[in-house]
């Protein structure tokens, strides 16, 4: 992914330009910058980090069950490692986001999961020595999926 970023900035013939990603996006961003330090002048990255062996566990579990269910029984657990205690405390409040995650009509396919899945599972360490840039990392303290401590 990281390659076909590169491969469209070179196609638009943009750099170097500033990078800002999410989650996965943020690891691309990473990966990026390291393979192709001339390509990013700045990167930004937000709640990205590793992800322990459980997590990729329960990745694998929930894409498999991603087919197997009501997208709305489906959303209820996967909110189980990305909110905390006090987004369950009103059962109003789970019922009404996995409603919408469910009814959103462009949420990620069962197939896209899956895949994303898969490339998360794929990805090596990032030599983080080769980013010439300046990176700001963003992470949250109650994050249960990549916490900042990891």
């Amino acid at each position: 992914m990281a390659d076909d970023c590169a491969a469209l900035l070179e196609h638009l013939r943009l750099g170097p330009v500033d990078v800002a990603g999410h989650s996965l996006g943020g690891f691309i961003g990473l990966m990026l910058a390291a393979k192709q330090p001339e390509r990013v002048k700045r990167l930004v990255t937000l709640t990205t980090g590793v992800i322990a062996p459980s997590k990729r566990v329960l990745f694998r579990d929930m894409a498999r069950l991603f087919f197997t269910m009501a997208p709305e029984d489906w959303f209820r657990l996967f909110y189980q490692w990305l909110f905390s205690d006090a987004f369950f405390a009103d059962e109003a409040n789970v019922a009404a986001a996995a409603a919408g995650s469910a009814g959103y009509r462009f949420r990620q396919s069962p197939g896209d999961f899956t895949r994303q899945v898969a490339a998360i599972d794929s990805l090596g360490p990032v030599d983080l020595a080769a980013v010439a840039c300046p990176v700001l990392a963003l992470a949250a303290e109650l994050d249960l999926l990549a916490p900042p401590w990891r």
